[in-house]
């Protein structure tokens, strides 16, 4: 019973946890951007650049999951 009491933040988020995520993801998104390419020179959105963006799908799934869960708890 202890593994559903850890994933409990994912189903019950609260407000400060979906702002502190979306922050979070929001930051390191930027950073991965940032790491990969030469954002200050070239244009990111080149096709060289298609798996980073496919890599950022995830982290960006998860936020419209926990965001979708706390619409879906707040409404009750």
């Amino acid at each position: 019973m202890e593994l559903n009491k850890k994933a409990d933040w994912v189903r019950n988020p609260t407000k400060k946890i979906v702002i502190l995520y979306i922050v979070l993801t929001f930051i390191a998104s930027l950073l991965i951007i940032l790491a990969i390419t030469d954002f200050f020179s070239e244009n990111p959105f080149q096709m060289k650049n298609v798996l980073m963006f496919l890599l950022l799908i995830y982290p960006i799934w998860g936020c419209l999951k926990l965001v979708r869960n706390y619409t879906n708890n707040t409404k009750d």
